[in-house]
């Protein structure tokens, strides 16, 4: 499949919350059940199995491996790691950046109620936490190996940093070609929400 027709499905998935909201909890926390699935989106199991149904016929999540023991069937899904890396993010969203203002609001929505799924897994694995993986969270606070930032900021002080996070997401890029693993472990979030009078400054 051309990455174009990856994008244009990738989109289409993405105006629904619980779709992506799916394929984050796959990406964060690799293989999963509809049942677990359901505790960390917090939706029925029937909305996830169609969901889910849909996604692997799409491509992007993996048909289920299937696990018998005794008399009971689990199957577990993972996510299409392939279809993702096939799809240059610009790509991705020169599609998104030409939806019609519906799907676009949809996909943006839909987004940002994903950044609180990531966050509710990263929450609850903390605080399951033993105290010894807490004393090491408080010595790479003290290393500045963790980043916990919230900012209000003004649309001339917005534009200045934009630039900034442009050049971290290219180097991200390269780091994650560069030194690619199966299963990585550290989250880094990122999200730049500007003013809609934004562009008025910039004229």
């Amino acid at each position: 499949m051309e990455p174009i027709d990856r994008a244009n499905i990738m989109a289409n998935s993405f105006k629904n919350p619980t779709k992506l909201g799916i394929i984050a909890v796959l990406i964060q926390k690799g293989e999963m059940t509809v049942t677990q699935i359901s505790k960390i989106i917090g939706t029925t199991r029937s909305n996830l199995y169609q969901a889910i149904a849909e996604l692997v016929s799409d491509g992007l999540v993996n048909a289920p491996d299937i696990r018998v023991s005794k008399n009971y069937v689990e199957k577990f899904y993972t996510i299409n790691e392939e279809a993702f890396s096939g799809v240059p993010q610009e790509k991705l969203i020169d599609v998104i950046t030409s939806l019609s203002s519906d799907d676009f609001r949809d996909v943006t929505v839909s987004f940002l109620l994903t950044q609180s799924v990531i966050l509710k897994i990263i929450a609850e694995e903390i605080s399951m936490s033993d105290d010894q993986s807490i004393g090491k969270m408080k010595e790479l606070i003290k290393q500045n190996k963790v980043f916990l930032s919230y900012s209000r900021l003004s649309d001339q002080s917005y534009l200045s940093i934009a630039p900034e996070i442009e050049a971290v997401n290219k180097k991200l890029e390269e780091l994650d070609k560069k030194h690619s693993v199966k299963t990585p472990r550290n989250t880094l979030l990122i999200v730049g929400i500007p003013s809609m009078d934004l562009l008025k400054t910039e004229k």
